[in-house]
């Protein structure tokens, strides 16, 4: 027999499990070692003392990790959020339930013991281990559960409308059990159905006290009253009345023929129409906007900031200067060292471009040293590639974010919008430029013309104002796109992989593992790779129209080849 030592260890062990699982008996050890497939679930482990572990083996010992943890988890002290409703619980005060209601607040704490699918699968409060929430609230949670898969066909997300149907979760099942185990004189029913909650028990007592409410004696706080403890606005509160309005109307309709849930002339108890409060102008953002002296200083250091990664991508393809730098320099670029310097001219003074963070993107890129019609790469405008048609492979840094971020603050439009913009189409209501050269330094081509806008979060398509610095950036990145051959090229994407997307399938022009942008800008001057020394390029501010400067929030990818449909607001 061989020495141990002599064997190879993967041979080795090959043979110690196909001798040991008994695969000796249906093939041969060459067989058997050629498909990994056959030692599957199985393993040698130790150096000096190796030991055999099978299937079986591994699965008691699964089970054993398992044990040891739950019994772990069991005599784990709860976190300070945790404990903290523990002690509501203990303590005898007439005001727990709403101390409790109140305390279930703010996404980050509820999560302490309240996961995201909470109303898919609900758990018991912590310190309220004898109300079996799932029991309790059984026909609640299939009216909840109904409710968002009937959502999940028209809109993306539901984070928002499962935060109110919480709430309203939180006031049936924590609240009013916990009132009527304080208040066992009450006559009151519990509403375990949607039918049983009714509008001047639960949610407002609009009309005067009667005969019949003073024989109830005491009653609990309405939904409306408790609503200010989770809800501090008046709009966040109104906000939560129409979706639980929305609820209640989905009942009334969706299970109109079930007795169990709607009873004969069921109305809705939430109204929003006397319920909601006066609440002042939501303001489209909580960003404060660019002063109004700043805001030409950004577009014209924008500027120049796309000037400098034009030179970056020439020297990239002329040079291949990024072979060595996959992922650019950790400190920086200074401009002198790598032999041009930007400068702008700002009322009447001249600023230098002397350092830029490492901002461009580096990926590994196919392209076409010299593609058909005008797609290609373009400096200041003009396009640099030459030579025979080839595939060129290289590290190539990437103008997208810096271009999508300065079309973003001149437009003044919502991330997304850009982001989705159809390269085939966003040009199509501008007059037709015969040169992109045309868009850079001519006084006549200093318009602002018409962008079309294929995807809004609120409405369909529409048209937005852009100005020519826009409009040369926007076509120089899809010049760029169409002279990328990578795989990726022609994959199909969801919207942020979101499972209930309404985006259409489309197929993203420029995406890959590395890199899923797509837009960039293009404003230059031409360099000339035989000028030794640091090459400086004048952008100098010509007239600009004050707008005001992205108010609404901005992001962009510019590689959707297909219209996707409009979003609807969640």
């Amino acid at each position: 027999m061989a020495d141990a030592a002599t064997l190879g260890r993967d041979l080795r062990h090959g043979y110690i499990i196909w001798r040991a699982s008994d695969s000796d008996k249906t093939m041969g050890f060459e067989e058997f070692m050629a498909d990994p497939k056959n030692m599957a679930g199985m393993r040698i482990h130790g150096h000096e003392r190796e030991r055999i572990e099978l299937q079986h083996h591994i699965e008691l010992r699964q089970a054993k990790y398992n044990k040891r943890k739950e019994a772990e988890r069991a005599s784990r002290s709860y976190s300070p959020y945790v404990e903290g409703l523990h002690r509501i619980a203990r303590s005898d005060a007439a005001t727990s339930p709403e101390d409790y209601f109140a305390e279930l607040r703010g996404g980050s704490n509820v999560k302490g013991f309240r996961p995201d699918g909470w109303l898919d699968q609900p758990i018991n409060y912590p310190g309220r281990p004898t109300v079996e929430v799932a029991k309790l609230g059984d026909k609640w949670f299939t009216a909840f559960r109904a409710f968002l898969a009937h959502r999940r066909k028209d809109y993306e997300t539901d984070k928002q409308v499962r935060s109110a149907l919480a709430v309203l979760a939180d006031y049936l099942l924590l609240y009013l059990p916990w009132w009527m185990e304080l208040h066992p004189q009450t006559t009151l029913e519990y509403p375990s159905s949607p039918k049983q909650f009714l509008r001047y028990f639960y949610v407002d007592r609009t009309r005067f006290q009667s005969e019949e409410a003073a024989e109830l004696a005491n009653l609990p706080k309405t939904l409306n009253e408790l609503l200010p403890l989770r809800r501090p606005t008046p709009g966040s509160r109104n906000t939560t009345r129409l979706t639980l309005e929305q609820f209640f109307n989905f009942v009334v309709t969706y299970f109109e023929d079930n007795e169990a849930f709607v009873s004969r002339g069921m109305q809705n108890p939430v109204r929003t129409d006397f319920d909601n409060e006066v609440a002042g102008r939501r303001t489209k953002t909580n960003k404060v906007p660019f002063a109004e002296d700043v805001f030409p200083f950004l577009v014209h250091y924008g500027q120049a900031v796309e000037a400098f990664g034009e030179f970056l991508q020439q020297e990239a393809y002329i040079r291949n200067c990024f072979r060595e730098l996959p992922n650019g320099p950790s400190d920086g670029y200074k401009t002198s060292e790598w032999g041009y310097v930007p400068l702008f001219w700002y009322r009447g003074r001249l600023y230098n471009l002397d350092w830029l963070p490492n901002i461009f993107l580096i990926s590994k890129r196919t392209l076409q040293s010299n593609p058909k019609g005008q797609s290609g790469l373009y400096v200041h405008g003009q396009r640099i590639n030459s030579g025979p048609s080839r595939n060129v492979t290289l590290n190539f840094p990437h103008l997208t974010v810096v271009r999508l971020l300065v079309s973003m603050v001149e437009t003044g439009l919502r991330g997304q919008s850009v982001q989705w913009l159809d390269r085939r189409s966003f040009d199509q209501l501008a007059p037709p430029v015969s040169s992109l050269a045309d868009l850079h330094g001519n006084p006549q081509g200093q318009n602002y013309h018409a962008l079309y806008i294929n995807t809004d979060k609120t409405h369909d398509e529409w048209r937005n104002l852009a100005s020519w610095r826009v409009r040369r950036s926007l076509i120089a990145e899809r010049y760029f796109q169409e002279s990328v051959v990578d795989r990726f090229t022609t994959s199909t994407n969801r919207s942020s992989s979101r499972s209930n997307s309404s985006w259409s399938r489309a197929t993203a022009p420029r995406a890959s593992s590395s890199c899923s942008e797509s837009l960039t800008r293009t404003r230059t001057r031409r360099w000339s790779p035989k000028r030794s020394g640091p090459r400086r390029c004048v952008i100098r501010g010509s007239s600009w129209r004050s707008r005001t400067a992205s108010k609404r929030r901005l992001s962009w990818t510019f590689l959707r080849t297909a219209k996707p449909r409009s979003l609807h607001r969640s």
